[in-house]
């Protein structure tokens, strides 16, 4: 939004309502729950659903209608015997969009595709894999066994299990899942801030809101990271290690 006023300050800007979106999105996954009992929520406008049915087209299509005439809100749907293909073809097409992409369709569907269809790979990624001769999802999933890997570490191996719509798990209801491994808070400025005072006002501000989070889960911990994002978008972050654990 701030970049969006520097540029056009002549918009009309609307104000939100993050309660209403909140409870909006809590009553569309507990519309969710009525079509199957493992739903696990991934952001606030997006959630995987495992279900077991013959027909899922016909399924995928009923619970875009009930969202659609109960919310009033399009949802796009991927359909996939893959966690992360279903993320992946969920954007293919939008609005309203279902899209089906079992694995074994992956060479003659996704390959074809460019790169940065596939989730996780950014603008400047796709660069670098296309200077590197990688234009297609193909292109990675035909790369030489190694060469991935030598060249991008770690996310070369995440790459090449993508391409071959491998990865993401099975559905896990938050009932399920694992302790949150950390508490955090974040707030983008309506405009570039300099000075230091209203920066450490910033900070004070989120470090509570962070303390009231894990005061009320009774959890505390010893690691403590602070990231800055600059009006480019370049993210600078640091960490520390306090002797103690705090709230």
């Amino acid at each position: 939004i701030a970049e969006a006023y520097r540029l056009c300050p002549q918009a009309v800007f609307l104000p939100g309502s993050t309660s209403l979106y909140l409870h909006t999105s809590r009553r569309i996954f507990e519309t969710l729950r009525e079509f199957s009992p493992r739903v696990e929520p991934a952001s606030i406008d997006e959630a995987y659903v495992e279900v077991e049915t013959e027909d899922l087209e016909a399924l995928g299509r009923r619970i875009q209608e009930r969202i659609e005439s109960e919310f009033g809100l399009t949802a796009s749907l991927g359909v996939s015997d893959s966690k992360y293909l279903a993320k992946v073809c969920s954007s293919f097409a939008k609005p309203r969009g279902l899209t089906l992409l079992m694995r074994a369709e992956v060479e003659a569907k996704l390959w074809p595709r460019p790169v940065e269809i596939l989730y996780g790979v950014g603008a400047k990624t796709a660069a670098r894999l296309q200077a590197l001769g990688f234009v297609t999802v193909g292109d990675l999933a035909r790369a030489p066994a190694g060469e991935l890997e030598r060249r991008f570490g770690t996310l070369g191996a995440v790459l090449r299990r993508h391409a071959h719509g491998e990865g993401g798990g099975r559905v896990t209801p938050p009932e399920e899942a694992a302790d949150a491994k950390s508490i955090g808070h974040e707030h983008t400025l309506e405009q570039d801030v300099y000075d230091r005072s209203q920066l450490e006002a910033m900070l004070c501000y989120l470090a509570q809101k962070v303390g009231r989070r894990a005061r009320r889960a009774q959890m505390a911990g010893r690691r403590v990271v602070l990231k800055l994002r600059d009006r480019g978008f370049h993210t600078i972050t640091h960490g520390r290690v306090v002797p103690q654990a705090v709230d």
